[in-house]
């Protein structure tokens, strides 16, 4: 009777466990972790790294994977390189952007604001700023075990009509984004891994220059 009363016992804890684990944190534990996090994004003056990009879409019969290489100076300059299965470069240097060589107006196609709005959120996670950006986003903060995950829902008409949620993946031991998920208006769906990161290490200015 005893032994069966400590099992009860431990399987409660271990149910109470694992659904904090999965839950939303509450409001002032958020906080704390949503500040560690900024504080730690505002401290990588410069990454290099290489990443994973799948998007998945009820118009295509498989994902479409690609892959590639990124370079982050502080504050505003982002190399975005795609090097499978095609060749692909994107530049950032403040407010202006590049698509091989080329500037690219601020409408452009859906896809161009798409993209545009993907690298940019980078740049700003990247750089800590506006990473969680409450007059932009509904905000909340779930705890993964080893990772947090931030499920972010974007306020304003403009931002919905290109996506309806954002889900950042942070590294507990490093506190950096490993993993960027997009929903898009559609539903068509894109997720980043980044790999191989190195921070704060020489960056050669050539990355962001158009060619």
């Amino acid at each position: 009777m005893r032994k069966t009363f400590l099992f009860i016992l431990w399987a409660l804890s271990f149910l109470s466990l694992s659904a904090q684990q999965g839950g939303a944190l509450p409001a002032d534990k958020a906080r704390e972790v949503m500040q560690k996090l900024t504080r730690t994004a505002s401290e990588i003056k410069s990454m290099q790294c290489s990443f994973v990009q799948t998007k998945t879409s009820a118009l295509l019969v498989e994902d479409a994977v690609s892959k590639g290489k990124m370079a982050f100076r502080s504050p505003d300059r982002l190399r975005w390189e795609y090097t499978e299965p095609y060749s692909n470069v994107l530049i950032v240097r403040g407010d202006s952007v590049f698509m091989n060589g080329q500037q690219q107006d601020k409408a452009g196609s859906a896809a161009g604001r798409i993209q545009k709005a993907i690298t940019g959120m980078v740049t700003g996670m990247v750089s800590g700023r506006k990473l969680f950006d409450e007059n932009m986003y509904e905000i909340q903060l779930f705890d993964d075990g080893k990772s947090w995950r931030a499920e972010m829902q974007p306020k304003s008409r403009s931002m919905k009509r290109m996506f309806t949620q954002l889900t950042l993946q942070f590294d507990k031991l490093s506190q950096r984004v490993t993993e960027v998920k997009f929903v898009e208006a559609g539903g068509d769906r894109t997720t980043i891994r980044f790999k191989e990161v190195s921070c704060n290490v020489p960056i050669d200015n050539s990355l962001f220059v158009n060619r």
